[in-house]
């Protein structure tokens, strides 16, 4: 488990997990209104196996990220609340695709300069749900913006603070 999608900045890792679920110690807990990032190979005496694709999940108070229930089709909802102070929520269907893909979701200004990468990892197919903490950001109109596979698309949100 780790903060970047390259896990450089590890939060949780142990080798020697010997079952089908993991739950993150208390001794070392997650920040709230983070996304993470995780990853699984087996290991036995014959070498290692290669790691799964990369999975991803973010902490919040309310809120999920559904992976069980795959859409038919691609769709970028619009953030909400809308106009926000400082956190919103994005939500993006991903259906399956064919071969490897990236997904990028991508913050930009009014003036089209990049603020921030929220997310770049590998495509997963899902129903997905990201929080977007703007405290760092001034009051304005914003775009978010996702890519994934051949889809692209992007919507306008509003911080008011």
């Amino acid at each position: 488990v780790a903060r970047d999608a390259n896990f450089l900045n590890l939060a949780q890792a142990d080798s020697n997990i010997m079952i089908t679920e993991f739950q993150v110690q208390d001794t070392t807990p997650l920040l709230n209104l983070t996304t993470y990032f995780w990853r699984v190979r087996a290991v036995n005496g014959m070498g290692n196996g290669p790691y799964s694709l990369i999975r991803f999940f973010t902490t919040a108070t309310v809120g999920i990220i559904n992976n069980s229930e795959i859409p038919a089709k691609f769709s970028l909802h619009q953030n909400y609340p809308n106009p926000f102070n400082p956190v919103t929520t994005i939500r993006f269907d991903l259906p399956n695709v064919n071969g490897n893909a990236g997904l990028k979701v991508e913050i930009y200004s009014i003036t089209g300069e990049k603020v921030m990468d929220l997310l770049n990892t590998e495509y997963t197919a899902g129903k997905w749900e990201l929080k977007f903490d703007a405290s760092s950001l001034a009051s304005g109109i914003y775009f978010y913006k996702i890519s994934a596979s051949h889809f692209t698309e992007t919507r306008k949100m509003i911080l008011l603070k």
